[in-house]
């Protein structure tokens, strides 16, 4: 029963919060030229990779117990293991959700690009398909 969840979990579950996270981090990231912008869209992919390690080692743990056949325990190490990377994973979802508070709440910081008058005229131009005079 176990390895039947641990396999939703793996998809389409993971992938769908972590894209999800990773787009509007990257929507925030486009918003704001905070310094540390540009790392933001990664923060959910790296919780993908905690979460996947953490039901992998729950997953094959449970089944190394079962296969043994001796109906014992988890071992500790791989119960820290998977609480570890389980931090890890909460730990950047939510670090990622105030970024993306932060970023969506404050205004923008990134100043629009300036153009010179003959540039805007061309791009006019180029957009109604007319000559401007």
């Amino acid at each position: 029963a176990y390895s039947a969840a641990a396999a939703l979990d793996l998809f389409p579950y993971m992938e769908a919060y972590s894209l999800v996270l990773g787009a509007f981090l990257l929507l925030v990231a486009d918003r704001q030229s905070w310094s540390t912008a540009r790392i933001y869209p990664w923060l959910g992919l790296m919780a993908l990779f905690a979460d996947v390690g953490e039901t992998v080692i729950l997953r094959n743990s449970c089944l190394s117990v079962v296969a043994s056949g001796e109906g014992g325990i988890l071992s500790d190490v791989w119960i820290q293991a998977a609480s570890v990377s389980n931090q890890l994973k909460w730990t950047l979802v939510l670090v990622s959700v105030g970024i993306i508070a932060a970023g969506f709440l404050m205004p923008t910081s990134k100043k629009p690009e300036k153009t010179n008058p003959g540039e805007k005229a061309e791009q006019q131009e180029a957009l109604s398909g007319l000559p401007q005079r």
